[in-house]
């Protein structure tokens, strides 16, 4: 019950390189006209700072064909490009203590179930938060109690996210929905991933044309694409890698742990994270 060690080890506020103000409450806000590959690698990458870069994805296609005018997500474009593929849908209402169920279905089938239970919701936009929207879901819950044989029953309703998504994999190959950013293109993960497609590809014609369109597992660019209350369990990401991740429509809320703290998060046996 002693918490003076754990007091010891609060995060403090750092100073990392000439511009690094964050601390464990903020991170960073940069603009990609005045940061430089230089900056970026000396105060955020070296020494692992998160950092946020406006104005990175200027010019991008996702930017001008994804997204209302009002900032929504226009899933339509989306829908209109790969409607067809097969993906991977997570109900995170089950994910509590992992991942969720997963479901396979057609992207067309998935966004015909996310207009749905927009409908439902009386058309409300994105800007709930995801504390407001667990707390809409509760509500509904309660006022979906039926009675059947004196026993009352909740109406489950799951809420599907569509996580780990190769777009990139399954798009039309002219298609380019995004640039990568000049800090990001040293990409060794994916370089090993290409050169490996590339060599799958030259085998057979069929392999190519088997899985263009199917879910795929050919890299590690993914797209995140949910209604207003969808999230990720705790993780790490693959491979321990440093990722970059663009936030192309709507808000996206982000808990952030330093490294050295990683250990608070076991169990007392150090086997397994705790939920």
């Amino acid at each position: 019950d002693n918490l003076e060690p754990l007091k010891r080890l609060a995060p403090q506020h750092t100073k990392v390189g000439p511009s690094y103000t964050g601390s464990f409450r903020s991170v960073d806000v940069r603009h990609a006209k005045e940061l430089t590959y230089e900056e970026f690698v000396h105060c955020y990458m070296e020494p692992n700072r998160p950092v946020l870069i406006q104005g990175a994805m200027e010019g991008w296609r996702a930017r001008k064909e994804w997204v209302h005018e009002d900032g929504s997500p226009n899933i339509s474009a989306l829908e209109h490009v790969v409607g067809d593929t097969m993906v991977c849908v997570t109900d995170t209402r089950q994910q509590q203590d992992g991942c969720g169920e997963v479901k396979e279905m057609s992207l067309a089938e998935y966004l015909a179930w996310w207009r749905a239970r927009h409908e439902s919701q009386g058309g409300r936009g994105q800007e709930h938060s995801q504390q407001q929207q667990q707390q809409q879901q509760q509500e509904e819950e309660k006022q979906s109690l039926t009675s059947q044989g004196g026993c009352k029953r909740a109406e489950y309703r799951p809420h599907y996210y569509l996580k780990d998504w190769h777009f990139c994999s399954v798009a039309p190959p002219e298609y380019r929905a995004y640039e990568v950013p000049c800090y990001f293109r040293s990409d060794w993960l994916n370089a090993y991933y290409d050169a490996l497609g590339e060599a799958q590809k030259q085998k057979t014609q069929e392999q190519e044309a088997s899985t263009s369109r199917g879910t795929s597992t050919a890299d590690y660019r993914f797209v995140y694409l949910g209604p207003a209350g969808s999230w990720t369990p705790l993780h790490s990401d693959v491979l321990r890698s440093y990722s970059w991740s663009a936030n192309v429509a709507g808000v996206k809320r982000w808990l952030l742990l330093e490294p050295e703290h990683t250990f608070l998060l076991y169990d007392r046996h150090y086997m397994r994270l705790a939920p």
